[in-house]
C-alpha cells in the first residue's frame, strides 16, 4: 500500500529503511529503494506509476536473493 508523506512530498511503499520512495522533481519521477542497508536510485520515470512498478520489481529480487 503506497502512502503519500506531505513533509518529503514522497510517496511510500514500506518504510523509508526498507521499501520504495517515489517523488515528483522537474517534472520527472524518480525511485529510491532502501533495503538491507542499501539505497538504490531510479531517475527519469516517465510516470509516478512507472517508477513505483520499477521500485517494487527491484525491491522484489533483492528480498528474493
Amino acid at each position: 500500500m503506497w502512502t503519500f508523506d506531505e513533509d518529503a512530498q514522497t510517496w511510500f511503499y514500506g518504510t523509508q529503511l526498507h521499501g520504495c520512495g517515489v517523488y515528483e522533481e522537474s517534472g520527472r519521477w524518480h525511485g529510491n529503494v532502501s533495503a538491507y542497508g542499501m539505497l538504490h536510485h531510479f531517475p527519469d520515470m516517465q510516470s509516478k506509476e512507472q517508477a513505483q512498478e520499477v521500485c517494487l520489481e527491484h525491491l522484489k529480487s533483492l528480498e528474493e536473493q
